[in-house]
């Protein structure tokens, strides 16, 4: 070998070298393991902003229809939000599930409904069939899911006769089991000009 090229060290790592390159080798783990956790809890808001879509759509319609006991359910507007019989012009629809269940202790970590439900994390299937206010709505969920589902509204009669209502549609969820919850609202008012949304939604602890 030409004396001129420098010679290849046979030297391994030090002890402290070695400590240096697993100390880097740890933080890397850990910020890996942080950002693969907020992907994990990002993808399953997607859940709540498709299920507010589909439940202020709903609402829309049903205030646009002309409710078949116009003229019969005496002082009630002609369109109007859904709401549960004996309580025509304001309430809140509770979660569903309640938020008592945990939705991790369900199948593969979700809330689950089903007929006869008698496993953690799974309810009665008919919390959604069987309810008024979720049939006029037209929401319901079938399959797994993680988030709760509430909402809330205030029927008016207006000088106008055609009425108006205020209404928030509302999706609640622990992601992570620290019993911190993240909570997505969509508000919007009806009246006989049309269905008109709140800019944006509103989000309380968007990955808890």
């Amino acid at each position: 070998m030409p004396s001129h090229l420098p010679r290849r060290s046979s030297r391994g790592l030090s002890h402290l070298e070695l400590l240096i390159v697993l100390a880097i080798l740890g933080i890397l783990a850990v910020l890996a393991v942080g950002e693969l956790t907020t992907l994990s809890r990002r993808s399953k808001t997607e859940e709540a902003v498709r299920g507010l879509a589909d439940m202020f759509n709903g609402v829309a319609a049903y205030f646009n229809e002309l409710r078949p006991d116009y003229g019969v359910a005496a002082g009630l507007p002609p369109h109007r939000c859904p709401h549960p019989e004996g309580a025509p012009f304001a309430g809140e629809q509770a979660p569903t599930p309640a938020l008592a269940l945990a939705c991790a202790d369900g199948p593969s970590g979700r809330c689950t409904p089903r007929q006869g439900a008698d496993a953690p994390g799974t309810y009665e299937l008919s919390e959604w069939t069987a309810d008024p206010v979720w049939q006029g709505i037209g929401f319901r969920h079938t399959g797994g899911h993680y988030f709760h589902y509430s909402y809330s509204f205030r029927n008016i009669i207006t000088p106008d006769g055609h009425g108006a209502c205020d209404f928030t549609v509302r999706a609640t969820a622990d992601l992570d089991g620290d019993g911190i919850w993240s909570v997505y609202e969509r508000s919007g008012h009806a009246d006989i000009s049309g269905v008109k949304a709140e800019a944006g939604l509103r989000i309380t602890n968007p990955l808890e």
